[in-house]
């Protein structure tokens, strides 16, 4: 009886042990990070006002202000950064508006210190992607490109 008691602790112990390493991966890729909304507005507004980008904005339109944003799953919604003095307006599906300037998320992709993106603005033609990298806690960009798609 004692030795058959012992065998159901040690598969109680073993399977406890077995859900416990699988909940420290919580289901993210490998090298994949989650990362907390404060630090997404942070990068989010990196890329905004990046230099190369800023003649597409044209917030001289009325239809530009306040700046839209169709974000994806890992950029997500509920980030508040502004643009132009007003908040920019992240929503997860396409307005059904068709002349709604909208700027879309096609990539936001943390991994590890490294974050990649990759941005259409279809009323502009042009595709904004590019890397930034985390040196020394601070965020960089490591590459930067603005494009006619």
């Amino acid at each position: 009886m004692i030795g058959n008691f012992s065998w159901k602790i040690y598969v109680i112990l073993v399977a406890a042990v077995m859900l416990a390493a699988c909940g420290v991966n919580s289901g993210l890729e490998e090298g994949k990070k989650r990362m907390i909304n404060s630090e997404k507005e942070i990068l989010f507004k990196m890329i905004l006002d990046h230099p190369d980008l800023q003649q597409y904005l044209h917030p001289d339109l009325q239809q530009r202000v306040p700046l839209r944003v169709k974000s994806n799953d890992e950029l997500g919604v509920n980030l508040s950064i502004e643009k132009f003095g007003k908040p920019v307006l992240f929503v997860d599906t396409v307005v059904s508006a068709r002349n709604v300037p909208m700027l879309e998320v096609v990539l936001f992709e943390v991994s590890g210190d490294l974050v990649s993106f990759k941005i259409l603005y279809a009323i502009e033609g042009v595709t904004i992607k590019g890397v930034l990298d985390k040196i020394s806690g601070q965020w960089l960009f490591k590459e930067f490109e603005v494009f006619e798609s």
